[in-house]
């Protein structure tokens, strides 16, 4: 019996330290996770600012094509 417990001693240590390993590699991918999705969130905000910015530039643009041309033709018929 006294041989079995000399055999065991520092086993729950080694254990533990896995254990500790295995936890601080989840958090590390968890994190790592968290951080490119907020990146992604951001660069898609940016992406649709920048939809909205062109989206005014094509429709001020329009309003000048349509004050511009003769009253009696549509933008859509004007030779480009």
């Amino acid at each position: 019996m006294n041989s079995e417990m000399t055999h065991q001693r520092g086993v729950g240590l080694i254990e533990v330290l896995i254990a500790s390993l295995v936890l601080a590699v989840a958090v590390v991918g968890t994190s790592m996770l968290l951080v490119d999705s907020v990146r992604s969130l951001s660069d898609a905000s940016i992406r649709s600012d920048a939809l909205l910015a062109s989206a005014d530039c094509l429709e001020a643009g329009r309003s000048i094509l349509v004050a511009v041309m003769p009253h009696n033709r549509s933008p859509r018929s004007a030779p480009i």
